[in-house]
């Protein structure tokens, strides 16, 4: 995949501005419609500001993500904080994340406008499944 990569040799989170909210297509049926992997991605969080997830095409329906914590945390300490809403999180503002936990992000406006930032400056892991 193109992109830079990051220290681990992965890619990176892409670092933006909030994005304006995403308007969905009119007349569109998605009824009977079963979804499947497309993708998948391991990346490490950034340590100083909030990024967006990379390769997200206009398809992607779900995203499945497992934070993995990087070595040095605290045990059931929050390591990580997100807003869905194209806001970026900070260390203390965001829905908290402690080490391995699932989550889904549901909806290609929501994954879009998801972001993401490490609450205690180290670089933990996502692992990502993408679905049609």
């Amino acid at each position: 995949m193109p992109g830079d990569l990051g220290p681990g040799g992965r890619p990176e989170l892409i670092p933006g501005p909030p994005t304006p909210p995403y308007i969905p297509p009119t007349g569109s049926i998605q009824s009977g419609i079963q979804s499947r992997a497309i993708g998948h991605l391991t990346i490490d969080l950034h340590t100083t500001s909030a990024g967006a997830l990379p390769y997200v095409t206009g398809n992607t329906v779900s995203a499945l993500i497992y934070i993995e914590a990087a070595t040095g945390s605290a045990e059931n300490a929050i390591i990580a904080r997100y807003w869905q809403d194209g806001s970026a999180p900070t260390t203390e503002e965001g829905f908290p994340l402690k080490a391995n936990q699932f989550f889904e992000i549901k909806g290609y406006a929501n994954i879009v406008n998801f972001r993401i930032i490490t609450a205690n400056a180290l670089a933990h892991t996502l692992q990502i499944q993408y679905f049609s």
